[in-house]
């Protein structure tokens, strides 16, 4: 049965359908859904919850009904199951035809349905759309060897697309945090500061990506293993090969592990390549949000019409000029490297500092966990213990109601031996008399 958790009231429409494919967290897929309603800034009485593989793929007619708008669909491929094998699934079939129909359904009503997927979820969305997906290309340089399978902290490039815009969704996204500030990469021509592009370090797990897409589809990042990292349809929808819902912590304590499970070696490498960069996951949560509300994820989340400053043709313009956090920017490549390097550096120090500050009470959590499980050990010997006292009182008890019959008896053989040692006492005074009484007829 669908999980469909619906908390939306009678008088307002559901502001999104979830849709998940596969949990990295196990489960029912709650803590999964949690993590993507956290990164739409959505309630959970504001969205409708399904976990696809457990029979909860809605029709695109149920979501119609009740006025949603936008279908997420996500889910992380962590080895065991990638979409090649799980399309065959009739639950897999079902999840296409939603999103297929609900795109459909979008070209009669200009572009107010959308649809935002992650991770396995955008394969789903592209078969949809026409799309193939296929086996991860082989990082060997000579043809023949196996294909590879992905997780890391990869850097994601974006198009000539979006490459205009991202530093705006960078500074917008890190104007008030503690991120460094937006990596640059020089254009393959080795332009000037207005051709720099931007950079996202961001999660991958997946063991296929998608390989080759309709006309109607524009690639708007790609990295060195992955071609469509980020690619939308026409403006009804936005996928993500990445997993911006995933923190460090969850990807090294869910993903990883299972990956290494299911595919060993795969994962060497992933631990290092995230503690070498500071993730850019917050861009693409920004992206999510601006895409889900209705806008183009070639323009930022600000109206560039009232701050020109933040347009896409006056960032590009001012080389990514700096921010309202007024964060310096590079004037050459080298000096890039340097404060990326310095800022990497700070970073890495920090989080070295803040897993030191947190190592101690993770030992005394430990210990705590330790005892509290010896102390589990001795009270269950104790419970067995007092279990077996109790078969054996009731056993003496079961014995004690056997002899109960045998000890009136006793009392009864007690009071027959009585007479008979009165009757004896009487029989040795007779014998006595009977005696005399012969001695004196014999001797008289």
């Amino acid at each position: 049965t669908a999980e469909a958790q619906s908390g939306a009231s009678a008088t307002m429409a559901p502001a999104l359908a979830l849709v998940t494919v596969s949990s990295p967290l196990g489960g029912s897929g709650e803590s999964y859904h949690r993590l993507w309603l956290d990164l739409l800034h959505t309630a959970p009485k504001d969205a409708l919850l399904f976990h696809a593989q457990n029979e909860g793929v809605p029709s695109c007619a149920e979501l119609v009904d009740q006025g949603v708008k936008s279908l997420c669909v996500v889910g992380v491929d962590c080895g065991s199951g990638n979409w090649s094998s799980l399309r065959k699934e009739e639950w897999a079939t079902r999840l296409v035809r939603l999103i297929s129909d609900f795109i459909g359904l979008d070209a009669a009503h200009d572009g107010e349905r959308r649809v935002l997927s992650s991770g396995l979820g955008s394969h789903a969305v592209a078969q949809a759309v026409g799309c193939e997906v296929s086996a991860n290309p082989s990082s060997s340089d000579e043809g023949g060897a196996a294909a590879t399978f992905i997780v890391e902290a990869a850097p994601v490039h974006a198009s000539p697309a979006l490459a205009g815009t991202i530093g705006n969704w960078l500074r917008e996204t890190r104007a008030d945090s503690l991120s460094p500030p937006p990596r640059v990469l020089a254009s393959a021509s080795g332009g000037a500061a207005e051709d720099l592009g931007s950079t996202l370090y961001l999660l991958e797990s997946h063991g296929e990506q998608v390989t080759s897409l309709p006309l109607d589809c524009e690639i708007l990042a790609s990295s060195k293993k992955t071609q469509a990292e980020i690619w939308a349809w026409r403006e009804n929808a936005l996928a993500f090969q990445c997993h911006p819902e995933l923190t460090p912590a969850l990807f090294r304590g869910s993903v990883v592990p299972k990956v290494a499970e299911a595919i060993p070696g795969a994962e060497e490498g992933a631990s290092s390549s995230l503690d070498e960069v500071a993730l850019d996951s917050e861009v693409l949560a920004a992206m999510a949000r601006h895409f889900l509300e209705g806008g183009s994820p070639l323009e930022s989340q600000r109206d560039a019409s009232k701050d020109p400053s933040l347009s896409p043709l006056s960032a590009a313009s001012s080389g990514l000029a700096a921010s309202s956090s007024a964060i310096p920017v590079p004037s050459s490549l080298d000096e890039a490297g340097g404060v990326l390097d310095t800022a990497r550096r700070l970073f890495n120090s920090v989080s070295e500092a803040i897993r030191s500050e947190f190592r101690i009470p993770q030992m005394e959590y430990e210990l705590l966990g330790k005892m509290n499980r010896l102390a589990s050990e001795k009270y269950e010997h104790m419970a067995d213990f007092t279990a077996g006292l109790a078969v054996f009182a009731e056993s003496l008890r079961e014995k004690e109601e056997s002899l109960r019959p045998l000890a009136g008896q006793i009392g009864g053989l007690e009071q027959q031996l009585s007479e008979l040692e009165a009757l004896v006492v009487d029989l040795d005074e007779y014998s006595k008399r009977l005696e005399n009484r012969v001695k004196k007829y014999v001797f008289s």
